[in-house]
């Protein structure tokens, strides 16, 4: 199995109704599809949901979400509105597939 195939831990960073940056000891290359699984708000279930590596350097990777189930978009527009006050999900949300 090729090593960007393998299962990897990383940092969330400026997470967004459209992506998000992830810090990680692997940098996945551009164009890969990951499966990501994230805990917004202890006790509740993690967001489960594919993205696809937009840019990578570095430090990390940039993942633009890939919506399959239409209540994602509105779930994470919901928790960045509440929780990061210096920005806005106001965006719409991206196409869902």
């Amino acid at each position: 199995m090729p090593s960007w195939m393998r299962s990897y831990n990383g940092t969330l960073h400026n997470i967004s109704v459209s992506g998000c940056l992830v810090e990680i000891p692997f940098p996945y290359p551009v164009g890969a599809t990951l499966n990501l699984s994230f805990l917004l708000d202890p006790g509740k279930p993690h967001v489960v949901i594919d993205g696809k590596v937009v840019m990578r350097n570095h430090g990390g990777i940039g993942i633009r979400f890939l919506y399959h189930e239409s209540d994602t978009p509105l779930l994470l527009k919901r928790w960045i509105d509440a929780h990061v006050p210096s920005r806005s999900a106001s965006a719409p949300p991206p196409h869902t597939l």
